[in-house]
């Protein structure tokens, strides 16, 4: 901060206020003048601390907005302890600090409790109201396309073509639990029959990676932009009646939205077809609904085709 001072001679002066009380000399007329003492210096508001009452109310249910005005107000409560006498400011930099942890505080409880409470699902239900079908047997069988499958409980619904992709072929499989935000997916695809369990795995993944599950991975190939994909387990199943499978534990992230899958690669030797069956939901319900992704992807199973398959 510096200091306007004017001399007798008419010089102007701008002084650093580190001089306040001592004597210095104008370098116009070379006459000693007296400085004014600290005490007599004007206070200046912390700058730190007015950026810390303004954004924690601009900042407010941020969460980053809060808790940098808390970090300002810190920096501005210590530069006013050092500088009593010419920092002022400390009313808004307490208040800054509470607003901040405050709204802090409460953007925490309501991301949480958006999903504690189930607020989340009400969401979700306009977007999925009139395109899932509960009724039927839990069992559902795909003669087909060569497979069935048993949805987890009642509150998996199959997922139907709107009506301007009626008279498209649909052989992909989609389950979806609105409450839990749950998906159980499953498809097949033509592979050459001399394929071994590893290629159909990279195909599976490259079409699991690239497919939008919420309108058929097999109907649906979106540019989705920037995505986040990593496998981050990978084992055999058993080989039972020469049916090969591999299951991977995969991450997906595309829009924002991030998904934990199980997701399963089944063929049989000398087949020409492979299934990819996927069922997940969000990270942190992963653990929470993993029994119930688990007895879908176990009760999938093939079926005779004495006749082979008899879609395109």
């Amino acid at each position: 901060m510096t200091l306007s001072l004017t001399c007798s001679c008419g010089a102007l002066l701008e002084i650093d206020d580190k001089f306040a009380g001592q004597t210095i000399r104008c370098p116009d007329c070379d006459k000693s003048l007296e400085m004014p003492s600290a005490a007599r210096l004007p206070r200046r508001t912390s700058g730190l601390a007015l950026a810390s009452f303004i954004l924690a109310l601009v900042g407010a249910f941020t969460v980053v907005g809060t808790l940098l005005a808390v970090a300002l107000g810190g920096l501005a409560l210590v530069d006013i302890k050092h500088h009593r006498d010419r920092v002022a400011g400390r009313a808004y930099a307490i208040a800054g600090i509470v607003l901040g942890v405050l709204f802090t505080g409460l953007s925490l409880f309501a991301y949480l409790s958006f999903e504690l409470f189930g607020l989340d699902q009400l969401i979700r239900e306009p977007q999925w109201a009139g395109k899932l079908d509960f009724s039927g047997p839990l069992e559902i069988i795909r003669s087909k396309e060569g497979f069935a499958i048993t949805r987890p409980s009642e509150k998996w619904g199959v997922y139907n073509d709107p009506p301007q992709l009626a008279n498209k072929v649909q052989l992909d499989l989609v389950l979806v639990n609105v409450a839990e935000d749950g998906y159980l997916v499953c498809w097949p695809e033509i592979v050459a029959n001399h394929w071994s369990l590893e290629q159909c795995r990279e195909k599976a993944l490259e079409d699991f990676r690239n497919g939008d599950l919420t309108t058929g991975p097999t109907r649906s190939k979106l540019n989705l932009g920037p995505s986040r994909f990593e496998v981050r387990l990978a084992k055999h199943l058993p080989t039972v009646n020469e049916t090969e499978g591999v299951e991977m534990l995969v991450d997906k992230n595309v829009g924002g939205q991030r998904r934990t899958y199980i997701v399963r690669v089944v063929k049989k030797q000398g087949d020409d077809q492979m299934y990819l069956v996927a069922a997940g939901t969000s990270p942190h319900r992963f653990s929470r609904l993993e029994p119930q992704l688990r007895k879908g992807l176990d009760s999938f199973r093939l079926l005779d085709r004495p006749g082979g398959r008899n879609w395109p």
